[in-house]
């Protein structure tokens, strides 16, 4: 059985909550809440308008409103209805492509799940989770004598940002020390993203946004990418990541 989400409020979808099109038919991209006979129901209604909209459902669930919020800060920016303008948006105040950078074979150690990003639009996120699971298993003061670099990896794409990946959590490490669950990277060169400044969650999911629609996203080779996060991300209200990219400019 497929299942469907509505691209402009996050709501799983049954045939008979399909939004229609002028035509009559049925649109499988919206629900009959937001689309109406080809339209959008509220058509001057923003990302923030319609998180406001969503809030009081998503309590419904026995979720808090900052619980709410959090959970439609981090999907609905994902969807079809807001990701264009929301990356155009950004496109237009600064493009976080930095550079091209060429790096060796790295060797990797950490935590790890396999996901997709239509999963992580949804609540079935894992994402958040494993952030919470990291943090309890290996709390900042026990990082102390060694000081490194957090690294989210995304690698073992099943096909490319619309396929299943593993997202694991951890450090870079070296050939000779004693690690678990390793991930190896091949030598690679990468497109690098610094992001803006601001909230964590906010600024990584604008930097991905910008990767998804990157000129040049062709180029991707999908052979692991990887967000950084060193002194500059500590504060998470003010927090500044860097995302590297795998890529091929040989293509």
């Amino acid at each position: 059985m497929e299942h469907y989400f509505c691209q402009s409020c996050g709501m799983p979808m049954t045939s008979e909550l399909f939004g229609t099109e002028k035509d009559g038919g049925n649109s499988r991209d919206y629900c009959m809440y937001c689309y109406e006979n080809g339209a959008y129901t509220h058509p001057d209604a923003t990302l923030k308008d319609m998180i406001d909209i969503c809030v009081p459902y998503i309590k419904e669930e026995g979720k808090t409103e900052a619980e709410a919020r959090a959970l439609l800060e981090r999907t609905l920016p994902h969807l079809k209805r807001w990701a264009g303008g929301y990356a155009n948006e950004r496109r237009a105040k600064k493009l976080s492509f930095s550079h091209f950078e060429k790096q060796k074979a790295k060797l990797f150690s950490g935590i790890s799940t396999v996901t997709s990003n239509q999963n992580e639009a949804t609540e079935k996120g894992k994402i958040p989770s494993m952030w919470s699971l990291y943090r309890e298993k290996f709390p900042h003061t026990e990082r102390q004598d060694i000081r490194r670099d957090t690294i989210a990896l995304y690698s073992d794409y099943e096909t490319d940002e619309h396929g299943a990946y593993t997202f694991s959590i951890g450090t870079f490490v070296d050939q000779h020390e004693k690690a678990a669950n390793l991930i190896s990277l091949p030598a690679s060169e990468y497109a690098v993203f610094v992001s803006r400044r601001g909230r964590i969650e906010e600024v990584v999911f604008e930097t991905w946004q910008e990767v998804w629609t990157w000129d040049e996203k062709n180029l991707r080779t999908y052979t692991g990418d990887f967000e950084v996060y060193d002194e500059q991300a500590e504060n998470p209200e003010n927090a500044q990541v860097t995302v590297y990219v795998a890529v091929d400019r040989k293509k």
